[in-house]
This record gives C-alpha cells, sequence and structure tokens, in this order.
C-alpha cells in the first residue's frame, strides 16, 4: 500500500485520526528524527490499513538539553 503525507486533523486528543476511516490513532508505528526540530512519524491504521506519515515539528527548550540522570 502506498503511503502518502496528509494533513492531520485534531480529532484525537493524543496522536492522531485516520484520515481515511476516522479512527484514532494513539501512537505512530515509528518515528524518525530529520533534521534539528523535525520529526516524521509513520502511522498504519489498524482498522483499515490506511498508511500515512505526518510531520512534526518540536522547539527545543533549555530543559530538553537538561542531563536529569542526576535527579534526586
Amino acid at each position: 500500500m502506498a503511503q502518502r503525507m496528509v494533513k492531520v486533523r485534531s480529532d484525537s486528543e493524543f496522536g492522531t485520526t485516520c484520515d481515511k476511516c476516522g479512527m484514532a490513532l494513539i501512537v505512530p508505528k515509528w518515528s524518525e528524527y530529520v533534521s534539528d526540530g523535525l520529526v516524521l512519524n509513520f502511522w498504519s491504521c489498524t482498522q483499515c490499513g490506511f498508511q500515512f506519515e505526518t510531520e512534526a515539528f518540536v522547539r527545543a527548550t533549555a530543559d530538553a538539553d537538561r542531563d536529569f540522570s542526576m535527579a534526586r
């Protein structure tokens, strides 16, 4: 089945919604860090089999650079 980039609807509180059947998808099948701030998510609907990719733009924060391994 061919993949395609789709515009994501924000119907779901978590993850996204399948553009073909409307099923709530909680977590992508896989994600790929592409570049600074850009992550591609690959989704596969378990109900209808529709597969698609979305882009997520993640803004870096000062907290993201902190090392939490020393937290008590």
